[in-house]
């Protein structure tokens, strides 16, 4: 068994069999790979429909959670199952490319623990652009340390999905992924790649991710909110732990994170939450993460949502109801 495939699944059954198709369609033998799907509790007939896919595809196996714990620990569910030597994490609405047996070999003749490749970028399958990494260091094998410092891009490596992972890896590291939050995966990477001894890159193309516009990550919801604010805690923690060892790595974080905390802290954007949801907000994102937070800079609206959550409650319990009045006003102008 050279590869598993590990797909969670949620509520996909109008995009599993596309996915499931672009595996069994790559050149590899049927001993050669698994595909391991794991159905998170769908309210749809996914399972029913992964139970029929199997009936055709010995090599598929579907497993069932008990309970919800999001993508993080389905994710985790699978690598534990697979016999792969190589894993690679696939989503359930996305298309796997034909050049996943030319990295596969690239993996195994490397013998690397980590290998990034390419992948593609579309909206409703209307290519809008290609994620690379510079050629020039296509082939050369680096410790996980010396990739983050001078190759790792903290934008385009933002999903475990354009990488080969060595399961054995993986599993000695034992760094699972976070449970019952979204955007699990991007210090899930940036921590698997520190420990790693040996990573490269091959300028292929094994990945399309075809953005659905209702997908976890791109609606807003409390949920939403919260875990984005969680993510960029942990990923400063832990660039802050190793910024001595990795002051390139750290710059780089410093610099992209604050986006995200910045664009879910907006007054314009938390007025649409009553004072309810914005304490459930507070709630989410839990004090060690407010506390970790306030050690950097940010803007006025930040600033305030982070170090004075009671004046941001109050505030927003006044700003609420003008807000819903005024979107009221503006329907009603704009129907006229």
């Amino acid at each position: 068994m050279v590869i598993s495939f590990i797909i969670p699944a949620y509520n996909a059954s109008s995009t599993i069999v596309r996915t499931l198709d672009s595996i069994f369609s790559l050149s590899l033998k049927t001993e050669e790979f698994e595909v391991i799907v794991v159905d998170d509790c769908s309210r749809d007939n996914t399972l029913a429909i992964l139970q029929d896919y199997a009936t055709k595809q010995p090599n598929l196996r579907v497993l069932h959670q008990e309970q919800n714990h999001r993508q993080g620990a389905a994710r985790n569910r699978g690598l534990r199952e697979a016999k792969g030597q190589y894993v690679m994490f696939v989503d359930a609405d996305d298309r796997v490319e034909k050049a996943v047996p030319i990295a596969l070999k690239q993996a195994v003749s490397l013998n690397v623990d980590i290998l990034a490749c390419n992948y593609d970028f579309a909206i409703i399958e209307n290519a809008i652009g290609h994620r690379k990494l510079p050629i020039a260091w296509e082939g050369k094998v680096l410790s996980g340390k010396h990739f983050m410092e001078d190759v790792y891009d903290v934008i385009f490596n933002t999903c475990p999905i354009n990488y080969l992972w060595r399961r054995i890896f993986l599993i000695k590291t034992n760094i699972p992924f976070v449970e019952d939050r979204r955007m699990e995966d991007i210090d899930w990477i940036e921590k698997n790649m520190f420990n790693s001894k040996r990573v490269s890159y091959l300028n292929k193309c094994i990945y399309t991710v075809i953005g659905q516009p209702y997908s976890t990550t791109r609606t807003t919801n409390v949920g939403t909110i919260a875990d984005w604010i969680h993510f960029s805690h942990r990923r400063l923690s832990f660039a802050e732990q190793h910024r001595e060892e990795l002051p390139s790595f750290y710059q780089k974080v410093l610099d992209d994170t604050p986006r995200f905390v910045y664009n879910n802290t907006r007054i314009r954007l938390l007025s649409n939450y009553s004072p309810r949801e914005v304490n459930m907000i507070y709630k989410l994102i839990g004090n060690d993460a407010l506390q970790t937070l306030r050690h950097y800079r940010w803007n006025m609206p930040t600033k305030m949502f982070i170090n004075f959550p009671l004046a941001e409650r109050i505030l927003l319990a006044i700003v609420y109801p003008i807000a819903q009045i005024s979107r009221i006003v503006i329907r009603k102008i704009r129907s006229l």
